[in-house]
């Protein structure tokens, strides 16, 4: 089952970098960050998310707009950044 899987995880994990390396070539995310790192966060994070226990029913759209906001809007207050 793993060697038939193997095709299909990489072609995901491909997507998932180019998709990384071209927001960071575009200025949409910072260049300090590993866009390594960053994708393996992305992805482990939704892979998981069936595993989660709820407290409330949300719908596949409203976890996915609630995971973009911590990802690429952070969960800190703006004001709070800074170097």
């Amino acid at each position: 089952m793993q060697e038939r899987l193997r095709p299909a995880r990489r072609a995901f994990g491909k997507f998932w970098a180019e998709l990384v390396e071209g927001a960071i070539d575009a200025g949409e995310i910072r260049s300090d960050i590993d866009p390594y790192i960053l994708r393996l966060f992305i992805v482990n994070s939704i892979e998981r998310v069936t595993e989660w226990h709820l407290r409330q029913r949300r719908s596949a759209e409203e976890l996915a707009k609630i995971m973009r906001a911590m990802i690429f809007e952070g969960v800190g207050q703006a004001a709070a950044w800074s170097d």
